[in-house]
């Protein structure tokens, strides 16, 4: 309980304290809108219908999976074996969807997939591997951001 309004409730007070609240709520989203480097926050806010438990529960969902399969695409990246690196950086794809196909994150995933589709020699992809983690290390940084945010 964050106030209170006696009776007999009258209209512009309890039309005040609901602008003031939502003011807030606006403002923290706005907030952390603003923060996110590789989550498309409108797109996961809008997906869970603003359930701030839902939506933690998504990512803590997420943190089981993403982990072991980065560390997987790393290790057959070193390997060099593109088909491998293709087939993984896909498969991440979906993992990674539910925060977003707009984030820069998603796109180097994809452009990682492309390269080792193509005709792209192992150095390249090496480097654009190295892009994605650099991007992951923001992906997390957002991710805790929204562990940590009161939803």
């Amino acid at each position: 309980m964050n106030d209170y309004i006696s009776k007999p409730i009258h209209e512009k007070e309890l039309q005040h304290l609901l602008s003031k609240y939502l003011a807030e709520r606006k403002a923290l989203l706005d907030s952390l809108q603003s923060a996110m480097h590789c989550v498309d926050f409108p797109f996961l806010y809008d997906m869970v219908m603003g359930n701030g438990a839902f939506l933690k529960n998504i990512i803590n969902q997420f943190l089981k999976q993403f982990p072991g399969e980065m560390e997987e695409l790393g290790m057959v990246v070193r390997k060099r074996n593109k088909s491998q690196i293709a087939k993984l950086s896909h498969h991440i794809q979906s993992t990674v969807s539910v925060l977003g196909r707009k984030s820069p994150f998603f796109k180097q995933l994809e452009y990682v997939e492309h390269m080792a589709n193509n005709n792209s020699t192992p150095d390249e992809i090496i480097t654009a591997y190295a892009r994605l983690e650099e991007l992951n290390q923001l992906l997390m940084q957002d991710i805790n951001r929204l562990l940590e945010a009161n939803l």
